[in-house]
């Protein structure tokens, strides 16, 4: 199988959550688009993971406080998982073998585990050793993955419902 990468999973449930926290769009239709535009790449990937995900998120974000930080917060957290693996380890987005968003042969990614690393992430962020994002970042501007950057720039309406 071709399973889509945890941190892109991750990612995307984030920015999921950030366009619903900003728009006036049911979190489902989002999450569909993301769905669909992953399962162009990766095998199928379920509205409902998605959405999951999104919402565990932003319930994360509601038990620690943040309202009026948790757009900000949830687009760190994307470009976070996009640009690095760990704290301090940048992602190679041009390895020498590969590509970087190749697909893998098992599923490692999850509702609970992406929330775990949501959770873990926010706790770093209270400690003060998260990455600084670059001013201005959006995932409808990351080059450096134009399949994410398509998915992101794709608009959803509630009538879209129909």
């Amino acid at each position: 199988m071709n399973y889509c990468p945890d941190w892109i999973f991750d990612a995307v449930s984030a920015q999921a959550a950030k366009e619903f926290l900003v728009q006036e769009v049911p979190l489902r239709l989002i999450a569909n688009k993301y769905a669909e535009g992953l399962s162009k790449k990766y095998s199928a990937i379920a509205v409902e993971e998605i959405e999951e995900c999104a919402e565990s998120m932003i319930r994360a974000l509601d038990e620690v406080k943040v309202e009026s930080e948790a757009v900000v917060i949830l687009n760190d957290y994307c470009f976070f998982r996009l640009k690095f693996e760990s704290h301090n380890i940048k992602r190679k987005m041009k390895p020498l073998f590969g590509s970087v968003d190749a697909p893998f042969s098992e599923k490692l990614f999850g509702v609970d585990v992406a929330t775990k690393r949501f959770k873990a992430y926010l706790f770093s962020l209270r400690s003060g050793v998260t990455v600084q994002v670059t001013p201005g970042w959006k995932l409808s501007n990351f080059d450096e993955l134009p399949f994410l950057k398509e998915i992101a720039e794709k608009t959803v309406n509630v009538l879209d419902i129909l």
